[in-house]
């Protein structure tokens, strides 16, 4: 029985084809050959010319998968292609992710903290999914599937809060009170 496995060295993604058999006395054993390896931008498979060759003398043709015709519109498609090879928790912060773009708040962020902003809507749905110390929040963030932000360590985050300066957190409650008058009061905690 032949499947597909996947080994990771380094920052690349190798592709091997598994083998499954029984030796002469009876125990399992596996063979694999490599056929190819995961593209670092696109996360798709590059397989070996003598692979798609072999597969198709046997009649078992290989799927060459196909680029898209044009970049992904939004930062979600990018968080799902970060992911391919990984299983992450997405449900609450797509959640979260949703709502900010329903309310404005995404569009406000980039607006006020355009190089930050992806860093800070993460730790901001650390914070109200976890209820932890932000120390945990790099684990959170490697299981979890959000925006394309790097790492974020305990000292990342130091360096991030200190980075935001007085005048940028006003231009946001601001331009977040400008928003929301129609609500009557805003609430921070």
């Amino acid at each position: 029985m032949a499947s597909i496995t996947r080994q990771h060295v380094g920052k690349y993604t190798y592709l091997y084809e598994s083998v499954s058999f029984r030796d002469e006395l009876g125990r399992p054993r596996n063979k694999k050959t490599k056929i190819g390896k995961l593209d670092l931008k696109t996360g798709l498979p590059v397989y070996l010319p003598e692979y798609l060759e072999r597969m198709a003398a046997q009649g078992t043709p290989v799927e060459v998968p196909q680029l898209p015709e044009k970049e992904p519109e939004n930062d979600w498609n990018k968080v799902v292609e970060q992911t391919l090879d990984s299983v992450k928790s997405y449900g609450a912060f797509h959640l979260f992710h949703e709502l900010a773009k329903e309310n404005g708040l995404l569009e406000l962020l980039r607006e006020v903290f355009p190089d930050k902003c992806n860093e800070i809507f993460s730790l901001a749905s650390f914070l109200v999914e976890s209820n932890e110390p932000v120390m945990y929040c790099e684990d959170w963030a490697s299981r979890t599937a959000t925006l394309p932000i790097g790492t974020l360590s305990s000292q990342r985050i130091s360096e991030l809060l200190s980075e935001i300066t007085v005048e940028q957190r006003n231009a946001f409650y601001q331009a977040w009170n400008q928003r929301n008058q129609e609500d009557g009061y805003i609430a921070l905690d």
